[in-house]
């Protein structure tokens, strides 16, 4: 896995409004501290993407699925 940028460019403003909350999160760690610890990996996710807990939960269960092949793509909802 490549930390690098690809040749991807971002095209949803909602892909847009969650880089830009990724870059406060960690702006603010690095000037302050970390504010969440790093054993609470659900926790900081939902809080640098904006996103609830359970919504995180529906992604992650969507992604495990297309991982391991039981579906072909994320859903939509």
């Amino acid at each position: 896995m490549s930390l690098q940028g690809g040749n991807r460019r971002i095209k949803r403003s909602g892909e847009l409004e969650i880089v830009y909350n990724l870059y406060k999160l960690m702006k603010t760690e690095s000037e302050v501290s970390i504010t969440i610890p790093l054993s609470k990996v659900q926790r900081r996710v939902a809080e640098a993407t904006r996103v609830s807990r359970r919504t995180l939960c529906r992604v992650l269960t969507d992604g495990e699925n297309v991982e391991t092949g039981v579906t072909m793509a994320f859903s939509v909802v």
